[in-house]
């Protein structure tokens, strides 16, 4: 089963530039329940949304091995998301479904975040929400998850604006997502995060979507808008001196993914870009190959 045709729904009426040879999946047919449930626990005001679905991602035949390894395995191999509480080690996220992580006041001296995870594991330094739910945060966010959780405060699935942004790379008719990421961001969570990726990158608003079954694809709405205007060619030139330096980075090059950034589509509506990215199914498996070797 392979993941949503993506590049001839989103782009293939467009005009493109450079090499631009892309692997088509397959329409799938299965349907997975994501992350929506936990969404009801976040509180509302959150610019920055990152939903991991562990279960989707640990049943997929192709990496769903290694990425257990990856994120369950023991704590020095654990990986780690730079502002955020990341549950890690075997008991954590080896019985975990589901991780979403919210940022709040952005670039701010009020800067926060909270991480809400869906397991029947322990988690050391968590705090129970509901049954088989747990939050980790400073006190004053898991205050504010249990009165979203028991519905006293507004949830971040009330948030009109920010759920929109969330829906705009889902495909339509695709099955579920092992990672999707949404933000909304402010002028000054802008200027906070120009020195770490370019002043030119730093969106506006980011809606991104990827899956994984025996291949893999991502899609990335990036809206470059600023009140100076202009931002979209700004932005969709940075996106192409970013391809071009991934795209000879070394470690992709060793790995095979070099032809996966040089391949990957940028189509340009004003201020928006969309980016589409595919790894075909023998890519994938090398790529897996070379990750973990038999035998390793």
């Amino acid at each position: 089963m392979k993941v949503v045709a993506l590049a001839a729904a989103l782009c293939g009426a467009c005009v493109f530039t450079g090499p631009r040879k892309q692997y088509v999946p397959k329409a799938a047919a299965s349907a997975v329940v994501g992350a929506d449930a936990l969404l009801a626990d976040v509180p509302a005001g959150a610019q920055l949304l990152v939903e991991l679905d562990l279960a989707r991602l640990y049943a997929n035949p192709t990496v769903g091995a290694i990425a257990k390894r990856a994120l369950a395995g023991s704590d020095s191999d654990a990986v780690q998301l730079p502002g955020f509480l990341v549950p890690h080690g075997a008991p954590p996220l080896a019985q975990a479904t589901m991780v979403v992580m919210a940022a709040y006041a952005v670039g701010t001296a009020d800067a926060t975040t909270v991480t809400i995870v869906a397991t029947r594991g322990e988690v050391p330094n968590g705090v129970a929400i509901a049954d088989g739910v747990v939050a980790l945060g400073p006190p004053e966010m898991i205050s504010r998850v249990k009165e979203a959780a028991d519905g006293r405060a507004p949830a971040i699935n009330g948030d009109r604006a920010m759920m929109t942004t969330r829906a705009r790379a889902m495909p339509d008719g695709a099955p579920g997502a092992v990672l999707r990421a949404t933000a909304r961001l402010g002028m000054d969570a802008r200027i906070a995060l120009s020195p770490l990726i370019g002043a030119d990158l730093a969106p506006a608003s980011l809606s991104v979507w990827a899956d994984v079954e025996d291949d893999a694809a991502l899609v990335a709405i990036v809206d470059g808008h600023d009140d100076a205007g202009g931002g979209g060619p700004r932005l969709y030139a940075a996106l192409e001196r970013t391809r071009v330096v991934l795209a000879g980075s070394t470690a992709l090059l060793q790995l095979g993914l070099a032809p996966v950034i040089r391949e990957a589509t940028f189509v340009r509506s004003g201020d928006v870009v969309k980016v589409v990215a595919t790894i075909g199914p023998k890519r994938l498996n090398a790529l897996v190959a070379k990750l973990y070797p038999p035998g390793s």
